[in-house]
């Protein structure tokens, strides 16, 4: 054989070798688009409802990932390349469970409420229905992103909002980006979840409506690109989550950042999802 053809079959071995270790060695990245929430992850700082939880989860995997903060749209792109890489606070459903990895439950979150601009006439005090609200009012818009679930009803009804309603939020910081948009009156409505204001420096003023069909709540998993390296830490983290459940751990955390009133009906909502876990 040509040697100079074998040299290069050497070098392409060893080169691949090298990728191979790498990757082997390589911490799992643990993505958010959260400026607050990155902060607070890489300084190991129970701080806000979010954080907490999830470093509670992953407690014992500190020296196992590595904490970056990227937009989600590019994180999404890494993981459909099954790079090793996981998204915090992700909702489960029937699609993505097809396609990604999840965790056990980490976190639970009351859901998303209409939030109306202070500027308008308060709207009725029974939950809110969407497409008759826009039906009433054709010329309000709602602003969402185009990179989020809301979970399966909510985006269901979403879909069914005529186009010249909506307003989509496309790069950037979803969540926060969502927030300034309505902050700067870019839409008179916006989905959002109490918990996404925590430790949020825009003084939103509005009112807040519960959503006619929607859950009061949410779930928030550990979502990540299906890998060796990402099913093992899954699995890992899944033991964590059991201890967290059985000693309490998981529940306290959550009432930490919960009004008094708030903690009855938080129980019924924790104990329904996390008493089969």
């Amino acid at each position: 054989m040509n040697k100079p053809f074998v040299n290069i079959i050497n070098i392409f071995l060893v080169m691949f070798a090298l990728l191979q270790l790498h990757t082997a060695f390589a911490k799992v990245e643990i993505h958010t688009d959260n400026p607050f929430d990155i902060e607070n992850l890489k300084a190991k700082k129970a701080k806000g409802f979010a954080v907490s939880t999830n470093l509670a989860a992953l407690e014992n995997e500190y020296s196992e990932v590595k904490f970056a903060m990227v937009p989600l749209k590019r994180t999404m792109k890494f993981i459909e390349q099954k790079q090793n890489v996981c998204v915090l606070n992700r909702i489960k459903t029937r699609e993505r469970a097809e396609l990604y990895l999840f965790s056990k439950p980490i976190n639970l979150f009351f859901n998303r409420r209409l939030y109306q601009s202070a500027d308008l006439d308060p709207l009725s005090t029974k939950a809110i229905d969407l497409i008759e609200l826009f039906k009433q009012y054709p010329k309000r818009r709602l602003v969402i992103s185009n990179q989020l679930s809301y979970g399966d009803e909510l985006d269901a009804v979403i879909k069914q909002l005529p186009k010249k309603n909506i307003v989509v939020r496309n790069s950037g910081n979803q969540a926060r980006g969502v927030l300034e948009m309505f902050y700067q009156k870019r839409a008179e409505y916006a989905l959002i979840a109490p918990q996404e204001l925590d430790g949020d420096d825009l003084e939103i003023n509005s009112q807040s409506y519960e959503l006619k069909g929607i859950p009061p709540y949410v779930v928030g998993h550990l979502m990540c690109a299906n890998t060796p390296k990402t099913q093992a830490l899954i699995k890992r983290v899944n033991k964590k989550i059991i201890d967290l459940i059985q000693y309490q751990e998981l529940y306290n955390i959550h009432l930490n950042y919960l009004s008094q009133a708030q903690h009855i009906y938080f129980k019924k909502y924790y104990q329904k999802v996390f008493k089969s876990e």
